[in-house]
């Protein structure tokens, strides 16, 4: 099951950059693209994780949390989004954690700055503990990092502008806005 938004445009200037997250986020459980507003982060997640589906045979998962102001409600958001049955007398984060015990699958949790902590208490639940190992992976985008032991960051610098020595409409940031 792939629950990824639809592009309804090209990716623009990025082409490097998508083989190489490709290759960290099937390596690595947690990975975080942080960058200024604007720069591409979602955009850039989306397709990264459009090209990992098959890594990932349980599902690819989008969690917009662009709305959600109140950190306790981030797990319900994640929850819902999902969209599994809660365990009669079991709290979200519990719910969570055994659904994602029994799965290889992938988060792509989207604008996770103004929900750090929770985001960081979902990306614990769902990386497992020394008791529990949970095959589910993370892709998280931020304007800065989670800041949770085996994060690995992706800093995405905004599109290349024309240089003195290049034709102005070569440069990915024009060809954006052309």
């Amino acid at each position: 099951e792939v629950h990824l938004p639809v592009a309804l445009t090209p990716l623009i200037g990025r082409d490097d950059v998508l083989p190489r997250l490709h290759a960290l986020i099937t390596e690595q459980r947690l990975m975080t693209i942080v960058g200024a507003a604007g720069c591409g982060k979602t955009r850039v997640a989306i397709e990264v994780a459009r090209t990992a589906t098959a890594e990932f045979p349980d599902g690819v998962w989008f969690v917009d949390l662009t709305a959600v102001s109140d950190q306790n409600l981030v797990v319900d958001v994640v929850v819902s989004t999902i969209g599994f049955a809660a365990s009669p007398g079991a709290t979200p984060v519990e719910d969570l954690r055994n659904y994602l015990r029994a799965r290889r699958m992938l988060l792509v949790l989207d604008n996770c700055e103004h929900v750090l902590p929770a985001v960081a208490r979902i990306v614990e639940v769902a990386l497992g503990d020394a008791d529990h190992t949970i095959e589910c992976g993370i892709l998280a985008t931020s304007r800065e990092p989670i800041g949770v032991d085996a994060e690995t960051i992706w800093t995405l610098d905004p599109l290349r502008l024309p240089g003195e020595d290049r034709f102005p409409a070569a440069a990915p940031a024009v060809e954006l806005f052309l």
